[in-house]
Order: structure tokens, then sequence, then C-alpha cells
């Protein structure tokens, strides 16, 4: 079961030029919400998207799947295996 509760969608949050927070998701950003903090726009991106996910399951529409996120690669090792001969 997945405790995330956008479902694996990235968040943006940024101060807008009005002073408020605006919290909208990267993949669907017409999902938003705003508030004069960072957390309370987060709060209301939780409201709005449980808004939008009861819309969808009311119309029998599938609820929209983040998608697959790309897996970084580990950083080059800066040591290198070799053979240390004793002076």
């Amino acid at each position: 079961m997945n405790n995330d509760i956008f479902n694996g969608f990235t968040v943006n949050i940024f101060l807008d030029e009005d002073g408020d927070y605006l919290a909208h998701f990267v993949e669907m950003p017409n999902i938003s919400a705003f508030a004069d903090t960072p957390e309370g726009a987060l709060k209301e991106l939780t409201v709005a998207w449980q808004g939008v996910k009861e819309s969808y399951r009311k119309h029998n529409d599938p609820i929209p799947k983040a998608p697959p996120r790309k897996r970084q690669a580990s950083a080059p090792s800066l040591v290198s295996a070799g053979t240390v001969t004793p002076q």
C-alpha cells in the first residue's frame, strides 16, 4: 500500500508575485493550491487532490498515476581498487 498522500506525483512549491505560496503537481500543473505558508499550501493541495480523485471516481474514470521515476545512477567511485606494495 502506498502511503504517499500525493500518490507519487512531484510537488513544486514557490512564492508567487502576490506573496502567496503556490503548490502544484509538476506532472499535472492544473492541480494546485495556495496559502500564506508552504505548509498551508501543501495542506490545501491535499484537499484539492482528494477532490480531484473523488471526481474521477464519481465519473468512473481512472485516477491518474504518476509516471515512473528514473533511478539515478550512483556516482562513480573515487577510490580505485588496486594493490598496495609495502615499501
